[in-house]
């Protein structure tokens, strides 16, 4: 069996697992906080599987976007219903909307333009979304939470319906940290807003030193095939995934991207879906800049903010997995067309 063909069968079970788990409506449920999100999780999982042109990933995708437009609230969206409406749900159900061929509406960039901070970076939430959820602050007076966060902007920078994604992008570009990479404010690796914001930069001459030093940020960490981190030492699916479409989204193609779809094709369970690894985090409000110290591994007594949040039915992990197989299968097969290509031109120069 080719590498293609490996990795194809490797998508197509992922497929099935989030197909069996999509619910007759068309949402998908995961994590617990202590309430699961239905809303964000269904807008990610249906934009990772959007991009798939696979088996049933349109109709799985157009079920998802029929439902968060029944949830929806005029153009915005949340963790769950029983949460605060925020940016960064109302973010990914604009992509799978857009990958759907869906423009944004004008609500919802009135929502998300009144996120955008000072520094050019969108917030999470602002204080008048707790006012309209729960008609009072909700001890939400401190910055950490509305300030500007990367892993959000970068999930906004590559929507081609923002009239403001300029001053995105160029905030994305400054908040750059010097190993290369980008640091996220809710999540534990930062391949996740480095892979995505590699997306929203790419095709511009201005910014391809930044891709230039995240590419390579995002290669030494993957060189022995998976990323290892300190909670997943033997290698993070999501994590690895992440690096994986980063370096694809980058144009990148060779020994390292094989090396990592081969691990992650090794690493499918058996009913299709890879170990929860989605390490998510739930900073206390007022701070600032989260401190990866505090959710490392150890015995410590923790903090309600300090506790790791992982995808206990797999979904976000999966679906992040098989896209980046996707793009690792696409830029393959590409490689392949423009070697038969190169092939036949010079089997017609001998000709002649």
């Amino acid at each position: 069996m080719s590498s293609v063909d490996q990795l194809t069968r490797a998508i197509s079970r992922g497929l099935d697992f989030l197909e069996e788990r999509q619910d007759s409506d068309g949402h998908w449920q995961d994590f617990s906080l202590p309430f699961e999100s239905d809303m964000w999780l269904t807008a990610y999982v249906g934009t990772m599987v959007s991009e798939i042109s696979l088996g049933n990933t349109r109709s799985m995708a157009e079920r998802s976007y029929a439902w968060l437009q029944q949830v929806g609230n005029r153009g915005r969206w949340a963790y769950a219903d029983v949460a605060a409406l925020d940016a960064d749900s109302t973010i990914w159900a604009s992509r799978l909307g857009e990958q759907l061929g869906f423009g944004i509406s004008s609500e919802t960039l009135e929502f998300l333009h009144k996120h955008v901070c000072e520094d050019g970076q969108i917030a999470t939430y602002i204080h008048e979304d707790f006012l309209e959820r729960y008609g009072d602050d909700f001890q939400m007076r401190s910055p950490g939470w509305y300030r500007g966060h990367p892993c959000v902007t970068s999930a906004a920078s590559s929507l081609a319906g923002l009239p403001w994604r300029d001053t995105l992008v160029r905030a994305l570009s400054l908040a750059q940290q010097s190993t290369g990479s980008w640091h996220g404010y809710w999540w534990m690796d930062p391949e996740y807003a480095t892979a995505l914001s590699i997306e929203g930069l790419r095709g511009s001459a201005e910014y391809a030193s930044s891709v230039v030093a995240a590419v390579q940020w995002l290669s030494r960490r993957v060189q022995d095939g998976a990323v290892n981190t300190p909670h997943f030492p033997q290698g993070s699916a999501f994590a690895t995934g992440l690096a994986l479409r980063g370096l694809a989204m980058a144009g990148e193609l060779g020994p390292v991207q094989e090396r990592i779809g081969a691990w992650l094709a090794n690493a499918q369970r058996r009913d299709g879906s890879w170990s929860s690894s989605a390490a998510m985090l739930i900073p206390n409000p007022h701070m600032m800049r989260p401190n990866p110290l505090l959710w490392l591994p150890g015995k410590r007594k923790r903090t309600r903010w300090e506790t790791i949040f992982l995808d206990q039915y797999r979904l976000h992990t999966t679906s992040t997995v098989i896209n980046a197989l996707w793009h690792l299968v696409a830029a393959l097969e590409q490689e392949g067309d423009a070697n038969l290509c190169a092939e036949g031109a010079d089997h017609q120069r001998i000709r002649q």
